[in-house]
């Protein structure tokens, strides 16, 4: 038998998001500070910089230019700036010294957010029960599986480890330092915004208003007040099988 579904209204899944948002952020930020102090990342950027300036001292030059300006250079401001970039391109420690940055600020960022959404939406789900986050439980809202089944920890582990972290997260991490360490330019960037705005696009163009993460772990979000989830498929399917004896005998009456 079919589960009547009470979907939460996006009046009060989006100021629950918004809640949750903030405080993976804050927590982030806190344990990116902690991961940062112990890799030591300041010194190793400290270390990059003075690399770059010494170039930029021997060859008379600047990295820091936009094209614009690149544009504007004359001829042997140009020879200047390549010859500088040509020999940092050869400087082994340079190149030991950018991988080393590359690396830990990928590892900074991964951490901060891979242990923020492991407290905040992963383990306090389990916690609160249903699927619910600090901000689900302020706007009295929670996850069920699609038929109606209360949400087991598989399935909260794949919504926020594999949907939110893994790929909400970490894929538009990893375009966005791609883009600043010109790996990837300009395109980098905009493949950024497109997957940042790839959970809010499922969320609004399926029929269910289900966000990628959700689609993921084959959960919904739902109103907890008016919305019955069930512990078990065998207790749904005896509670249907009274609701329908029920209407019967009313029927008889």
């Amino acid at each position: 038998m079919g589960c009547d579904i009470q979907k939460a209204s996006m009046l009060r899944r989006v100021p629950a998001w918004l809640l949750d948002l903030i405080l993976v952020l804050v927590l982030a930020t806190g344990i990116m500070a902690g991961l940062s102090y112990v890799l030591n990342l300041d010194a190793n950027i400290d270390e990059i910089n003075a690399i770059y300036a010494r170039y930029e001292k021997e060859y008379n030059t600047s990295f820091d230019i936009t094209d614009e300006e690149f544009d504007k250079m004359s001829e042997e401001d140009i020879a200047r700036y390549e010859a500088a970039s040509e020999a940092l391109t050869k400087d082994a420690e340079a190149q030991k010294a950018y991988e080393m940055v590359l690396n830990l600020s990928l590892i900074t960022l991964s951490g901060g957010f891979l242990g923020a959404l492991f407290i905040l939406e992963f383990l306090i789900p389990l916690w609160l029960k249903n699927g619910q986050t600090l901000g689900k439980k302020v706007f009295g809202i929670a996850l069920m599986r699609n038929d109606g089944i209360k949400v087991n920890t598989f399935m909260i582990f794949a919504r926020t480890i594999l949907g939110k972290f893994t790929v909400e997260t970490m894929i538009p991490i990893f375009l966005l330092l791609a883009s600043i360490f010109g790996i990837l330019g300009l395109g980098g960037l905009v493949l950024c915004v497109v997957a940042l705005l790839a959970p809010v696009i499922t969320a609004l163009v399926t029929r269910n208003k289900t966000a990628f993460h959700d689609l993921m772990a084959c959960t919904i979000v739902v109103d907890l007040a008016s919305q019955m989830i069930f512990n078990t498929p065998e207790e749904q399917l005896e509670y249907y099988k009274q609701l329908h004896e029920e209407n019967a005998a009313q029927a008889d009456c």
